[in-house]
């Protein structure tokens, strides 16, 4: 089992675990590097694909694919997946920004320039991913949600400046008295999408109520 929190990075604390990285996840993410740009964005939808819709979504079909079309080993291409699929499952929960996303990326050993690849995938999947979490919201119980608004002072992307966000703290109940509070951090027109497909949600479980 990997360990989101262990202790490699040189004293770095990463934005996806708010500390440090287990030695794997080292060892997985700088694998990416021997990817040409052309893999790498390849890879990065297949893990992102997956994160999106874990249900839909023929993973190791996918790998096998992948492995095929370009003649990577299997088995490493599986451990890559890993450890891409666990920091973006967590850069998930905390609404990483692409930039946040790079910075970690190049912690893990990789390179600028490959990180700017994954980074861009996250950015253009981001409504996406976070569309996600609203499934997740449907299938446990929302108990609570507070909200604020705010506007970015300084980013590392500079066309973000002066714009408005919105920070919400959800907590859900997941059953047998355990609950857990889930962070995010969307523009205003993520946002709006995001409660588009919490709506989009809700109608499509209050169907299968009905109809049940």
């Amino acid at each position: 089992v990997l360990q989101v929190g262990a202790g490699v990075g040189g004293g770095y604390v990463y934005h996806f675990s708010g500390g440090g990285a287990d030695a794997t996840v080292l060892s997985d993410v700088s694998s990416l590097e021997a990817f040409n740009p052309e893999q790498l964005a390849g890879f990065t939808d297949v893990v992102v694909s997956f994160l999106a819709a874990p249900s839909e979504t023929d993973l190791l079909g996918l790998l096998d694919g992948f492995a095929g079309k370009y003649g990577v080993n299997v088995r490493a291409l599986k451990n890559c997946c890993r450890g891409l699929l666990l920091v973006m499952k967590e850069a998930l929960k905390r609404t990483l920004t692409p930039a946040q996303l790079k910075e970690d990326l190049t912690h893990l050993r990789m390179s600028a320039a490959k990180a700017d690849v994954v980074a861009d995938k996250w950015r253009a999947n981001l409504v996406a991913l976070s569309a996600s979490v609203s499934t997740t919201l449907m299938v446990n119980n929302l108990v609570d949600m507070e909200w604020r608004f705010g506007v970015t002072a300084s980013t590392d992307e500079l066309a973000q400046v002066g714009s408005t966000f919105l920070q919400l703290k959800l907590t859900i109940d997941k059953g047998g008295d355990v609950r857990e509070e889930v962070h995010m951090e969307l523009s205003l027109p993520q946002f709006y999408e995001f409660l588009a497909q919490i709506e989009k949600a809700k109608t499509y479980v209050d169907f299968l109520a009905e109809s049940g």
